[in-house]
């Protein structure tokens, strides 16, 4: 019995040390936490759903890393995923900068993802170190077709 109970305790102990190594690991994203942005559908454009996991490691070799996900949209169809950038506007108001960041190709039954890495040098030096609004739209030969569902505000180092 008490042998039982000492591995139990030693179990115990591993998991406690690593929900602290977890917990001090998610501390380091404190600016910005990651976001899950849901995708809408613009103008009736087919999507079950959809959205944008966005990731900001809070680092100077990484700003974001960003995936992108479609469930049932147009079948074996190549997408243009755009950040639009508010530069100094948290609330996305005024002119986006529009950034492409991936083409998002779907399979036969409308499903598709894609993901983006985007560096400091990516970004215009007059943009570090200052808070934006953040948004993004997918594309079909130009016409948005699914859209964020909202505004993210986001301090760059």
């Amino acid at each position: 019995m008490q042998k039982a109970l000492r591995i139990l305790l030693i179990a115990a102990g591993v998991t406690t040390a690593g929900l602290a190594i977890q917990a001090g690991h998610a501390g380091a994203d404190k600016l910005y936490h990651t976001d899950q942005v849901a995708l809408v559908s613009v103008d009736g454009a087919p999507l079950k759903a959809g959205h944008v996991v966005n990731i900001h490691p809070n680092g100077s070799q990484i700003f974001a890393r960003e995936r992108y996900v479609l469930i049932g949209a147009e079948p074996s169809t190549t997408y243009q995923v755009n950040l639009l950038v508010y530069p100094f506007a948290p609330e996305c108001g005024g002119d986006a900068v529009v950034i492409p960041t991936a083409e998002l190709k779907t399979n036969t039954v409308g499903n598709g993802t894609a993901q983006a890495v985007l560096r400091p040098a990516d970004i215009g030096e007059a943009l570090h170190n200052n808070t934006h609004g953040v948004a993004w739209e997918v594309t079909l030969e130009g016409e948005t077709v699914y859209k964020a569902a909202f505004c993210s505000a986001v301090a760059l180092d």
